[in-house]
């Protein structure tokens, strides 16, 4: 089993709540991995003051995936009832299986070795703050995302030393068009025409 292309994390798009109830987790593996597994459950189910209580969680298999260049992307969807929720992951790649915690991989043998302590994966809290909510209005939006700079030229009066005159073709590093505020607003009419709603701006000046 190709460990290295091996990849999650408690945090960012690897774990994160979809809304008050459901939580989504996603691991990357290699192409040698055939199933992957993940038990999961609340951190308090063995006891709450901790010890020498073993934790198991229930066993589910991740059946969703994508396929993308060089690994796959497996997703599934929990509902810890209490909004919390530990987890490790079970992976098989023909033959060999491989268990997947916060601190790495273990073999079945090596997982329950006695007195062996494990470092699971752990949701501490489904925090309502931390839900991505999209306002309506953005599923009827057309973006444009404009770069100032290199957009339109409407106020020459400003240019700054060593502006190139508008071209086609490549663009340098350190090239200055002299692109503004101004050309952007002279230049609505065709944005309107385009049928674009919003335009996000980045920096107007090359870094």
């Amino acid at each position: 089993m190709f460990l290295s292309a091996i990849y999650h994390r408690m945090s960012e798009q690897y774990c994160y709540p979809l809304d008050s109830e459901q939580l989504i987790i996603n691991i990357k593996t290699g192409y040698d991995v055939e199933k992957v597994y993940i038990y999961y459950g609340d951190p308090y189910d063995a006891g709450i003051m901790g010890g020498k209580e073993r934790w198991s969680g229930k066993r589910e298999e991740i059946c969703y995936r994508k396929r993308l260049k060089d690994h796959i992307w497996w997703t599934t969807t929990l509902r810890p009832e209490y909004k919390r929720c530990k987890y490790y992951f079970e992976l098989h790649a023909g033959d060999e299986v491989m268990y997947f915690f916060e601190d790495g991989f273990y073999t079945e043998e090596e997982m329950n070795t006695e007195g062996k302590t494990l470092s699971y994966f752990i949701m501490p809290w489904m925090n309502s703050a931390d839900v991505c909510k999209t306002p309506a209005w953005v599923n009827d939006t057309v973006w444009y995302q404009i770069f100032p700079e290199r957009f339109c030229n409407g106020d020459k009066s400003i240019d700054p030393e060593g502006v190139m005159p508008w071209q086609t073709g490549e663009v340098g590093f350190r090239d200055y068009y002299g692109g503004d505020i101004r050309g952007i607003r002279d230049k609505l009419p065709y944005l309107r025409d385009l049928g674009i709603t919003l335009l996000p701006l980045r920096s107007t000046c090359p870094s």
